[in-house]
């Protein structure tokens, strides 16, 4: 169960160092105000056992991917059917798809990410780059921009500088290293045609992935984690259980949605033009219209943390590792 104890324990330090937090449990919102919590059977879902720890997902379009599941990455249809197992380490941070590939970091001694593995999702055949010591943090994520696929790399020591590596999405090899500071970074996707990096401080910086220039800083809550990339917006979930919707045009946050009034612990988020996903740990799911910046649904029943992705065809998957879950809830 290591995501979910990494997790627990970041959150618990983030909230004794930060003298001005709160709990992670913020109070709920009156009765008349909290949109419906729905039981993910009442909306069609089928579900599979997925073992020993499924956990990340992410769309190549048909296929949803899923890491953590023997012998590694399994690529599933839309009748739960497995289509590809492609063997791997342990992957412990969010896969990105881009390119034309599922790309994935791996952990083959289960001590360092130092692997990126690349996966194409016609034959699942795998092909593996290496990246720099100490590799891709647990908990973090993969970005891909214009001419590079990018990966966040802590410092050798204590008091060095966090990095985000962009290498060749052909040949691997390492195209630029940027410098992005002391402080902490969480998870990084490219959109807009900058790196967007949140740190668990509650800063989101948005990076020119070519100079490495940065373009604007905004301030969200601490706690900050995983973001997504949608069509006119930059989503980012907090583990207080709050999304942050952010404009590109303005580099100002335009909404603060609460989620989950319980918080997040892990969890995911995913961005298309009609919805928004969280999996948020206490609720396997929350649906906000983008439309409207609302919470449409909570998604019960509570069965801890796991990911969440969306394929082309509106169906949203989700996994709740704890159980050894993995749902499909069919498009509308």
């Amino acid at each position: 169960m290591r995501r979910s104890i990494a997790v627990a324990v970041l959150v618990a330090s983030l909230f004794t160092v930060t003298s001005c937090a709160g709990p992670v449990a913020a109070p709920s919102p009156t009765a008349t105000a909290e949109p419906p919590d729905v039981d993910i059977g009442d909306l069609g879902a089928e579900s599979i056992t997925v073992q020993p720890f499924g956990d990340f997902l992410m769309s190549s379009g048909d296929l949803v991917w899923v890491s953590g599941v023997a012998p590694g990455i399994v690529a599933y249809d839309d009748e739960m059917h497995s289509v590809f197992e492609v063997a791997a380490g342990t992957v412990w941070a969010a896969l990105e798809f881009g390119h034309g590939f599922i790309w994935a970091s791996e952990a083959p001694d289960d001590a360092d990410a130092t692997t990126l593995l690349r996966i194409d999702p016609a034959t699942g055949a795998a092909t593996r780059f290496g990246l720099p010591s100490p590799g891709i943090p647990e908990e973090s994520s993969i970005a891909v921009t214009e001419d590079a696929v990018w990966a966040i790399i802590p410092p050798q020591g204590a008091s060095g500088s966090w990095t985000l590596v962009g290498v060749d999405p052909t040949s691997g090899a390492v195209l630029r290293t940027l410098d992005v500071g002391t402080d902490a970074l969480a998870a990084v996707r490219g959109g807009f045609g900058s790196l967007w990096v949140s740190r668990p401080t509650g800063m989101l910086a948005r990076i020119d992935p070519v100079s490495g220039d940065l373009l604007a800083e905004i301030e969200l809550a601490a706690s900050s984690t995983f973001l997504a990339i949608g069509p006119d917006a930059v989503w980012v979930m907090n583990q207080r259980g709050d999304v942050s919707r952010v404009d590109p045009e303005t580099n100002e946050v335009v909404a603060t949605i609460t989620a989950n009034p319980r918080g997040i612990i892990g969890g995911d988020i995913v961005a298309t033009a009609d919805t928004v996903w969280v999996q948020a740990t206490s609720r396997i799911g929350v649906e906000i219209d983008p439309a409207t910046n609302a919470v449409v649904q909570r998604v019960g029943p509570a069965e801890g943390s796991g990911s969440v992705a969306i394929t082309a065809d509106g169906a949203v998957w989700i996994t709740a590792h704890d159980v050894l879950k993995l749902y499909r809830i069919p498009p509308d």
